[in-house]
């Protein structure tokens, strides 16, 4: 959930000043939000994989500042993803070595192992985790506004995680049978102590970022980002809401006074 910057289509030479209409999303698609892998390490025997699915549920959510290494900065998307990718893949390749060697004489019942200790949770950390969510492959399909009526497109979208605390998508999308008049950039999502949820876009078809500033929802499952920056009443809006682990929406606005105009919206699902 390119969602989120103007392109043009026509290539028509840019002009002065921002028009209020007609610019086209597609730098807002593109990054909402190389592939997971860079991120995920895995484990290759039962030893180095034993990692239950209650370490695994640690990993994700109560152990999130303890796997930053450093409570200062608070948690890392990187660790985050890394860890919680390894342990699973560990725990997959423990219960498969397991399944094929001779089951081993009974043993008393293990005692579950106390949780791991870490810092409170910020607001930040807790925005960090559900970015997590776009590190991985996406197709894109939708539609936008170009010149006054809507023009389905389509595409692709990488996430990773950038510089540990980022995640940045490459898109490209192009309208529906015509790949010449595609557009492709890059988005980079981030949770900033003091300015909460960002998003930058750079697409080819401008030559200015957009920049936006909101919120995550306390499930961490919808994001609203308003753009900053822009002339009074020709700013936008993106609400990103993920309707599973595997799928995602994208909805652009622009926002003029108290009317809401939909611009654009892209359907994200992981390959």
């Amino acid at each position: 959930m390119s969602v989120l910057h103007p392109s043009d289509t026509g290539r028509r030479p840019p002009q002065a000043g921002r028009p209020r209409r007609g610019r086209r999303a597609s730098g807002v698609v593109a990054g909402l939000l190389a592939s997971v892998g860079m991120t995920i390490c895995g484990c290759s025997n039962a030893k180095q994989g034993a990692v239950s699915g209650a370490a695994v549920g640690a990993l994700s959510g109560l152990a999130i500042g303890s796997l930053s290494g450093n409570a200062g900065k608070g948690a890392a998307i990187g660790a985050v993803v890394g860890g919680v990718g390894g342990a699973v893949i560990g725990d997959q390749n423990r219960r498969r070595s397991e399944s094929e060697a001779t089951p081993p004489p009974p043993q008393p019942a293990a005692q579950p192992a106390p949780a791991p200790t870490s810092a409170p949770l910020t607001q930040t950390d807790r925005d960090r985790l559900a970015l997590a969510k776009f590190a991985r492959s996406w197709t894109v399909s939708g539609w936008e506004t170009v010149d006054g009526r809507r023009v389905a497109v389509s595409g692709t979208a990488l996430g990773a995680v950038d510089n540990d605390y980022f995640i940045r998508m490459q898109v490209t999308l192009a309208p529906d049978g015509r790949p010449d008049q595609g557009s492709t950039g890059n988005i980079v999502f981030g949770s900033e102590p003091g300015r909460g949820l960002t998003m930058t876009n750079r697409f080819n078809t401008s030559p200015s970022s957009m920049h936006y500033q909101g919120r995550v929802s306390a499930d961490g499952n919808t994001f609203t980002l308003d753009e900053s920056g822009a002339p009074s009443g020709a700013r936008r809006r993106i609400v990103i809401r993920f309707l599973s682990p595997d799928e995602f929406i994208a909805d652009v606005s622009d926002l003029e006074g108290v009317n809401v105009s939909p611009q654009a919206s892209f359907r994200f699902t992981g390959d």
